[in-house]
Formats: structure tokens, sequence, C-alpha cells
């Protein structure tokens, strides 16, 4: 079974969003974190599945909030980075996660 770990800055990532879509219309939050669970575990259904953005993040792309979920994976484990909203710069952002 393939673990799923987390860099802090993901529940960071989450929460921010998550709080700004709660002041967009009431509960949808909460809609927002159910969806992230979602995209997790369809990741950890199957990790390569998704794109690779830069060697070795991949993206998950949640649809309906525009967010983009970045991870990277290896034979046993998932590592989760954070999430983006798509319209962001992207590149940068990833450059900044790597230190």
């Amino acid at each position: 079974m393939i673990r799923a770990n987390f860099l802090p800055d993901f529940w960071i990532d989450v929460v921010e969003s998550a709080e700004w879509f709660d002041e967009q219309r009431r509960d949808l939050g909460r809609e927002f974190v159910a969806a992230v669970d979602a995209a997790i575990d369809k990741v950890l259904e199957n990790p390569h599945a998704y794109r690779t953005v830069a060697t070795p993040t991949r993206r998950f792309i949640i649809k309906r909030f525009q967010q983009l979920v970045f991870y990277e994976a290896e034979a046993e484990n998932v590592l989760f980075l954070g999430v983006v909203h798509g319209s962001r710069e992207v590149n940068r952002w990833l450059q900044r996660r790597r230190g």
C-alpha cells in the first residue's frame, strides 16, 4: 500500500484556500476540503497517472476549484507538496517549494 506524506505547507495551503472559498459562499470551503481529500485518494490509487510538471513533481487538477495539487511519487510513498490556484505562476511556486 502506498503511504501519503505531507509537507506542513500543504495543509496551510488547504486551510487558506478553504477560508477564501468560505468567504465566497457558505460551506464552499468544506466542499473544497472534500475535493482535496478525493484528489489525495485518486493520486494514491495511481500516482504515476498524472502529468509531470517538473521532474519529479506531478500535479493533479481539481477542476471544480481550478486548484492544482502538487506531489512527488516514489515506489511506496507519495509526498504531497502543496495546493495552488491554477492561475498563479506555477513555475515560480515550484521553485519556492524546493528552496
